[in-house]
């Protein structure tokens, strides 16, 4: 139910005069599934590709080495395998490279 109304909420501020599409601001690192083919703006797809230290420089704080790179210039993101829908249709899967920083607290 509480999803439910995220979504809601989601969907208006999207048509509400170029609000940003996600109604909460998601943890950076963060794991989604999307509907779509692409991963909405602030996040990068799951497909274990190497990514800048400093462009993304908070992500890299969380993830460090563990899915490769040198830690000089790149780190690696996590591959997640692809995911259909129950009428197999695919689904993208994106983790967030903006957001809020987790508290371990």
């Amino acid at each position: 139910m509480i999803k439910q109304i995220l979504m809601a909420a989601s969907m208006v501020a999207c048509t509400a005069g170029g609000a940003k599409a996600q109604a909460v601001s998601p943890y950076i690192g963060e794991l989604q599934s999307f509907a779509f083919t692409f991963c909405p703006h602030g996040w990068l797809p799951t497909k274990g590709q190497l990514v800048s230290i400093t462009t993304y420089n908070v992500l890299y704080q969380l993830l460090g080495t563990r899915y490769g790179g040198d830690g000089i210039t790149t780190f690696g993101l996590p591959k997640t395998r692809s995911l259909t829908t129950v009428n197999s249709i695919p689904m993208t899967q994106c983790i967030s490279t903006q957001g809020v920083f987790p508290s371990q607290g």
